[in-house]
């Protein structure tokens, strides 16, 4: 009777390996999910470093056309803001690049 629950046991602990290593994929592909959400996270605040900086060196226009803040600050790229039909006496602005709407108010 002993070798039957030692039998028994034993399946029991087969059971929880094979679970285990049925979990290990899935446990594989959360850690490399975390690992490149770390890898964001990290870009993110290297880039806050630099934007008081670059708020210093904001400039309003590029040529002709008002430059996106968002994307200077962000990322140091120039990107223009295109005008969008207003149905206000108010300016808007759209940047193609990262989608901010900006609307500029008129008539102080």
């Amino acid at each position: 009777m002993a070798a039957s629950a030692n039998q028994q046991l034993l399946e029991i602990a087969e059971d929880v390996v094979r679970s285990l290593e049925t979990r290990r994929s899935s446990l594989e592909a959360e850690l490399l999910q975390i690992e490149t959400r770390k890898r964001e996270l990290e870009a993110q605040i290297n880039a806050t470093q630099f934007a008081r900086q670059r708020l210093s060196n904001l400039r309003f226009k590029v040529g002709p056309d008002y430059q996106c803040p968002r994307c200077w600050i962000t990322n140091e790229t120039r990107s223009g803001l295109r005008p969008v039909p207003s149905d206000t006496k108010d300016d808007l602005f759209a940047c193609d690049t990262c989608g901010l709407d900006v609307r500029i108010k008129m008539g102080f």
